[in-house]
């Protein structure tokens, strides 16, 4: 996931993101393409596997913001 992306998030909702929430990302640039992201089931799932993460991922997601 694009940490570009989560910190715009983290500004809107401090990483309390809803489940359905989706963001529009340009891939490639300068006339890149649209890409969707599904960034509400990404936070849901990286919270429901967070013991699963590995130390530098999670301090990583804590600089960011997330909210465990």
């Amino acid at each position: 996931m694009s940490q570009s992306c989560l910190r715009g998030v983290r500004r809107l909702w401090g990483l309390l993101v809803p489940r359905k929430h989706i963001e529009m990302i340009i891939v490639g640039g300068d006339g890149g393409r649209e890409k969707v992201v599904k960034l509400g089931a990404w936070v849901d799932n990286t919270r429901r596997r967070a013991s699963q993460l590995g130390d530098q991922r999670r301090a990583d997601l804590d600089a960011l913001g997330m909210r465990w």
